[in-house]
């Protein structure tokens, strides 16, 4: 007798929470803006989204607005916002900005501060404006900028491959971006990192970049007849990369002395400019790892000399006066 009642509360209990379980879950309206990303770099594109916005903004145009400094507000876009207060296609790029957080705002006018708003927060960086390439060779001169470090944050320092190189000083202005330039050390062929940091900011604190190093020749000197005496200095190569051959007017000529590269690819040779009528001439080189087709190569100019042998002895000796660079046939 006690059972039938126990099921008939059972059963009631059931009935009564199967509406409860049946009403779906409720949505909440989340008015306001949304970012893309709400953190990142100076020059990061942003896109803006505006949801189910009060019926001030709809049907208007609102102007999209960046904190770029404290309480101080730039005008980076404007979207019109649609009668159900939505907008979507809003894109802008972060301007110069210091690190930290900035508001992104809308609002109807462009004067003062936005009510509604969100957060990005600007975080250091550096790149290598020039060469836009990021690529060169031993003795170029790069510009490296820094943007979202501190406001007007000084001793900045740059590192090469770990060891800091002598720049131009430079500290940041009101936004946290700075430029230096300096001058690439001698180092091996292939990428080489490079790091900053500032009084404010530590290295850990910035990403590195990096700077690819190519092999080149320079001559010393660059002009002369023949039977001079030119001095071939290559930087940019492998480590300690030996079988390093010279080629003048396209054909490998006997080097004075034999070089290999020390642990920076840098090297030095001599060789003695071949019998040949003036004008210029390529002189390249290669070596154990390295091809000709990859190294920037130089131009001696040959010009009409002649030299005396003996160069000093006595008078009445004979000397012989050996002449080269000219035109045939003269």
């Amino acid at each position: 007798m006690k059972l039938l009642p126990r099921l008939i509360i059972a059963l009631l209990v059931c009935l009564i929470a199967i509406p409860v379980l049946a009403i779906p879950e409720q949505v909440q309206a989340n008015p306001g803006i949304e970012l893309s990303d709400n953190e990142g770099y100076v020059g990061d594109e942003i896109r803006v989204v505006g949801t189910e916005l009060s019926s001030t903004y709809s049907n208007e145009t609102v102007y999209i607005r960046y904190e770029v400094t404290s309480g101080v507000y730039k005008t980076v876009e404007e979207e019109d916002v649609d009668s159900d207060g939505n907008f979507t296609s809003a894109k802008f790029k972060i301007p110069d900005s210091c690190t930290g957080y900035h508001y992104v705002g809308i609002d109807l006018d462009e004067s003062g501060t936005p009510q509604l708003k969100n957060r990005f927060t600007v975080e250091p960086k550096i790149e290598i404006t020039d060469p836009s390439s990021a690529k060169g060779y031993v003795g170029d001169e790069i510009e490296v900028t820094g943007t979202g470090f501190a406001e007007s944050e000084a001793s900045i320092k740059i590192e090469y491959d770990g060891d800091e190189v002598t720049h131009e000083a430079a500290e940041t202005d009101e936004y946290g971006t700075w430029t230096a330039t300096f001058i690439i050390p001698e180092s091996t062929s292939g990428e080489h990192d490079i790091d900053a940091k500032g009084a404010d900011t530590a290295y850990d604190d910035v990403d590195e970049v990096t700077f690819t190093v190519n092999p080149k020749i320079s001559l010393n000197p660059t002009s002369g007849s023949a039977g001079d005496i030119v001095t071939v200095n290559g930087t940019g190569f492998q480590e300690e990369e030996a079988n390093i051959k010279i080629k003048y007017d396209d054909a490998e000529v006997v080097q004075i002395e034999a070089a290999e590269t020390d642990e920076l690819g840098s090297w030095s040779a001599t060789f003695s400019v071949p019998p040949c009528i003036k004008g210029k001439y390529e002189v390249d080189a290669r070596g154990k790892y390295t091809g000709y087709d990859e190294v920037k190569g130089g131009e001696f100019t040959v010009a009409p000399g002649v030299k005396l042998t003996p160069a000093t002895g006595y008078v009445g000796q004979p000397i012989i006066v050996t002449g080269g660079g000219f035109a045939p046939g003269i």
